[in-house]
């Protein structure tokens, strides 16, 4: 868990990558996406022939979240998804972990894009402007599928805990 989480590098030096929520590890949290514009990313190398990139990533969004915050995902610098949230969950779902006065949302984030490149490199960036000291990202199951045309994924780069 750890040696996978070392490959992914942070917008804050000496961030603590991983956090338990439940009974179960994800990479983010408090250390990771602090404020916003706080990222994590990672860059894939030597990657086969593809024309396309599909991703998957199951995000966990801890405590208050408004309205107008959002998830960025990019690749290679180029915004490919974002995921707005609902106004301050207060009903329905489950507190996971952090503050037991809000409810969490658990999502999956998913798109693909155009890429033909030997390398990638994926960052999650936290767009929340809500000003409050309560609320973070953790997420697990990064999948990227590399694809050809007319064809089923060619190759599968996995992140996941």
């Amino acid at each position: 868990m750890e040696s996978q989480a070392a490959r992914w590098i942070t917008s804050i030096n000496g961030a603590t990558k991983v956090q338990q929520c439940g009974s179960s590890n994800y990479l983010g949290g408090t250390q990771v996406f602090p404020s916003y514009g706080s990222y994590i990313e990672r860059t894939y190398t030597k990657l086969p022939t593809h024309h396309t990139v599909s991703f998957y990533i199951k995000i966990l969004l801890i405590d208050l979240w408004m309205y107008n915050d959002f998830v960025s995902v990019l690749i290679n610098g180029n915004e490919v998804g974002f995921q707005t949230t609902v106004n301050n969950i207060t009903s329905g779902g489950s507190s996971l972990c952090g503050s037991a006065s809000y409810k969490d949302l658990e999502l999956t984030l998913y798109g693909y894009v155009p890429h033909s490149g030997t390398q990638l490199t994926l960052r999650i960036t936290n767009k929340r402007v809500t000003s409050s000291t309560s609320g973070t990202i953790l997420f697990s199951n990064v999948n990227l599928f590399l694809n050809n045309y007319g064809s089923a994924p060619s190759y599968k780069l996995r992140y996941a805990y």
